[in-house]
């Protein structure tokens, strides 16, 4: 169905009773080139002939069109689902998009030189490829959507910067969960400038994995149970990563070849490796975490952290905190580190600061 006037509205009877299938299996089944159109109670499918290039025909395809509003939709069972090309300020909300499958990787939602859309409450599952994908999308804020059994979880690749992803799940994917990638030696297409704020990434391949991504936030996520729970690969600088839980993975927070980050405030537990292995990396800030009871497969570890690089182990500022009480005498002022669950040393002067380095693998 072609939507070439603005200001349309498309209500279905519900996406389980009205169904538009694409005019040929070469087509998209709702193809809109005009902007304010709205398309809500649908299933859109039958977009299943491969005929080359990218991601091709899509159950929804939002071609140049601005401030639209695609809600409540099946747009399952065709080579992408819901598809924005170079379409911005569009509303994405409460959509299905499952099962579908292109031989060169195929997403559930896919955004293309898209930016400042807003998409709320979708779910994507069992896509040859990824869930939900912002290529090249700039400013879009994704919130308290669901990515499941896909390849890849939520996707974020060339250049895509100043998104805000917040309360989403990926559980099950076969590789990450969520994953920002750039091309080695191309900062044009670097991600940067993206936030990541109370997501879950469990039972994953990976948790959420950085490849050449810098200057992103990652805060209150939890990841459990993948390989990896965060992995910063790979001239990923100038990253922050505070206040995640990551437990029960193989291996907790790994870090190679990226300088400069901040990981603090974590709570970091019963991984199975070290709960940070650091290589080739330096200028990092590690403080404030807390590690308790990692290398739950390798016991033959020494402690629960490795670094072969140059990295600060503590805060590089003094901090005000209280140990023992909330009065004014149990204040105090030090350079902060981290909470070993196995540290032996003593604290002779009660401030909460062990008076011997714990000491770190590398």
């Amino acid at each position: 169905m072609d939507v070439y006037k603005a200001n349309i509205t498309l209500i279905g009877a519900g996406a389980d009773v009205t169904i538009v299938r694409a005019a040929y299996s070469g087509d998209h089944a709702f193809d809109v080139t005009a902007d304010e159109v709205t398309i809500s109670g649908f299933t859109a499918t039958g977009a299943t002939a491969e005929s080359g290039g990218s991601y091709c025909k899509a159950g929804i395809h939002l071609d140049h069109a601005s401030y639209c509003n695609i809600s409540y939709n099946n747009a399952s069972h065709n080579l992408c689902g819901i598809l924005l090309d170079s379409s911005n300020n569009n509303k994405i909300m409460g959509n299905t998009a499952n099962s579908n499958v292109y031989s060169t990787g195929s997403p559930g939602i896919y955004l293309d030189n898209s930016h400042n859309n807003t998409l709320t409450n979708n779910n994507a599952g069992n896509n040859s490829y990824e869930g939900i994908c912002l290529c090249g999308s700039c400013y879009n804020t994704v919130v308290n959507n669901t990515a499941t059994s896909n390849k890849e979880g939520f996707m974020i690749y060339f250049g895509s910067r100043n998104n805000t992803f917040i309360d989403n799940t990926a559980t099950s994917n076969r590789n990450n969960g969520i994953i920002e990638w750039s091309q080695t030696g191309a900062p044009s297409t670097w991600c940067r400038d993206n936030t990541f704020i109370n997501n879950t990434a469990n039972d994953n391949l990976d948790g959420i994995w950085l490849y050449c991504a810098s200057n992103n936030t990652h805060i209150n996520n939890t990841v459990e149970n993948n390989d990896h729970g965060i992995a910063i690969d790979t001239s990923s600088n100038n990253n922050r990563v505070t206040g995640n839980i990551v437990t029960n993975n193989s291996k907790g927070i790994y870090i190679y070849s990226s300088n400069n980050s901040k990981i603090y405030n974590n709570e970091i537990k019963y991984n199975g490796d070290y709960g940070i292995k650091m290589y080739s990396s330096f200028g990092n800030c590690i403080f404030g975490n807390a590690f308790i009871s990692n290398n739950v497969e390798h016991p033959e570890h020494t402690s629960q952290a490795y670094d072969n690089g140059v990295n600060n182990w503590r805060s590089t500022v003094k901090l005000g905190y209280y140990y023992g009480g909330s009065g004014p005498s149990y204040a105090h002022d030090h350079y902060i580190g981290n909470y070993w669950s196995d540290y032996t040393g003593v604290d002779s002067d009660g401030d909460g600061i062990g008076d011997t380095v714990y000491q770190i693998d590398g």
